[in-house]
Parts: structure tokens; C-alpha cells; sequence
């Protein structure tokens, strides 16, 4: 029987199996460019060209910023990832839980009938 494969948690490195962690794409910024100004678009401005005259105009006027992002996947574990995990025993209590809580309703309104037809007939 083979076994399965030890992940490690992207945020906190706890280490589990597998089937028991949750595999999510996240976003990251790998970088950033902005408009420049250099000592050669100032030289050449100077001398008139007209490129350089717009490089610089751009970067007083407009001044932008770009950030380069990617994506990637990564392994979390339940807790990182905000999924609720439960074990077989707990969904087991839950479910009995909701069965004994329909049984009582079940006889309280039978109690209630019995009493109703007790107080008509007596």
C-alpha cells in the first residue's frame, strides 16, 4: 500500500499528508517599472531631442508605476486556509445531536396532544 505525499503549509510550514491540506492559487508581485528620468534624457532635452523632451515630460507629468504580478499554486493547511475539517466522530455527534433534538420536539408535541385531548374529554 503506498503512501501519500508530505506537503508543507505555504504560510505557517506545518507538514501533512496530502489529502489532509488544501492546494490554493495566490497572487504575488514579482516587481515593478516606473517612467525614469536619466542623466541622458536631461542632456539630450537640452540639445532638442524631441524623444528625450517627451520621456521627461512624461515622468513630471504622469509619473506611473507598474507592478508585475504572478500567480502561483501553493499548499495550506486547513487552519491557514480557513476550511472548516472535522473528523468522522465529530459529524457522527453532530448528526446524532440533530436526530435527538427532532426526537424531543416529536414527543413534546405528542405530550401536547395527549394534554389537549385529556382537558376536552375530562
Amino acid at each position: 500500500m503506498g503512501e501519500y505525499t508530505k506537503r508543507t503549509c505555504h504560510k505557517c510550514g506545518y507538514r501533512d499528508i496530502q489529502p489532509n491540506m488544501v492546494q490554493k492559487e495566490i497572487e504575488y508581485t514579482s516587481g515593478s517599472s516606473n517612467t525614469g528620468i536619466t542623466g541622458r534624457s536631461l542632456i539630450a532635452a537640452g540639445f532638442g531631442d524631441k524623444k528625450a523632451q517627451a520621456q521627461n515630460r512624461k515622468y513630471l507629468f504622469s509619473p506611473s508605476k507598474r507592478v508585475y504580478k504572478r500567480r502561483r499554486k501553493v499548499w495550506l493547511c486547513p487552519d491557514c486556509a480557513g476550511v472548516k475539517h472535522q473528523s468522522t466522530a465529530e459529524n457522527l455527534k453532530e448528526i446524532g445531536m440533530l436526530i435527538l433534538r427532532q426526537i424531543v420536539g416529536f414527543l413534546i408535541l405528542v405530550f401536547l396532544i395527549w394534554v389537549v385531548i385529556m382537558t376536552v374529554d375530562g
